[in-house]
């Protein structure tokens, strides 16, 4: 009996780990179906793009295991599906976002909220910027860069909602 135990507190234990680790990347691919349902609001896409970014760049920073590259281009991937983006075009702009976030975060996680915060729109930038340049090089001329400056102007003033949201769950996570 006590064997029986042990093994059903070991499965639970690795359910529960397993959990952890995928609830990040399932929360935001839950997001993007949501975001993507027909709701009417202006900017709907640039809103949902500047929400994704923000948490990659939440995660990337705070826990980057949460979102190993394969979530991230999962993700991507979706998002090009769900927004009629060239394929693979989201998954690279996300990919190079976290992965400058991965590669500043040694210096950012002893920075002031405000310096992070600031770093955290350069980064969105960044990979928003790769986003339209893709889908300009893709349409063979420059798209107008109106939605890129919307969404980038959103990831930075959403970044302390989305630190707020976010925050709880990276420490319920432990």
């Amino acid at each position: 009996m006590r064997g029986l135990l042990f093994l059903l507190e070991t499965l639970l234990h690795a359910a529960e780990r397993a959990a952890r680790a995928l609830l990040p990347g399932l929360g935001l691919a839950l997001l993007l179906v949501f975001a993507a349902a027909p709701w009417g609001v202006p900017g709907q896409t640039g809103l949902t793009l500047a929400l994704l970014f923000d948490a990659v760049l939440f995660w990337s920073l705070f826990r980057p295991r949460a979102l190993p590259a394969p979530a991230l281009l999962g993700l991507g991937l979706l998002a090009d599906l769900l927004f009629d983006a060239a394929p693979g075009l989201t998954a690279l702009a996300l990919l190079g976002a976290s992965a400058l976030a991965r590669r500043l975060r040694p210096a950012l996680l002893r920075q002031t909220f405000p310096v992070v915060w600031l770093a955290a729109g350069v980064m969105a930038a960044a990979g928003l910027g790769l986003f339209w340049a893709g889908a300009s090089l893709l349409a063979g001329r420059l798209l107008p860069p109106a939605p890129l400056l919307f969404a980038t102007a959103l990831a930075f003033g959403l970044f302390p909602l989305a630190l707020r949201l976010l925050r709880p769950l990276h420490e319920r996570l432990g």
